[in-house]
Order: structure tokens, then C-alpha cells, then sequence
């Protein structure tokens, strides 16, 4: 997934908190994404959706 299919997904499901599941089943991982910088989020998860796709 490139960066631009990313941010089309994010513009199509209305924003990074619409796409992540509150209920996962990793804790620590959405812990981090909660708490990190807001400018760092979009990034963070993008890099995970990425590896995730290998």
C-alpha cells in the first residue's frame, strides 16, 4: 500500500481514530498509538499497515 492509498483511506473512512479497533487484541500497541504526538499517528500506522502487507 503506498503512502496516497493510505491517505485515500483514511479521507474514506473519516480519520485514523474511525480505522483503529479500540477492541484489538494488542493493548501495548494501541496504548502507543493513542499516546503518541498527534503529527507521529498517521505515520506510525501506516508503517504497521505496510509491514503488516509483506
Amino acid at each position: 500500500m503506498s503512502k496516497g492509498e493510505f491517505q485515500s483511506v483514511l479521507q474514506a473512512v473519516g480519520g485514523l481514530e474511525a480505522m483503529i479497533d479500540q477492541n484489538c487484541k494488542d493493548k501495548d500497541l494501541l496504548a502507543l498509538i493513542k499516546y503518541i504526538a498527534e503529527e507521529d499517528k498517521a505515520q506510525k500506522v501506516f508503517k504497521l499497515v505496510k509491514g503488516s502487507m509483506k
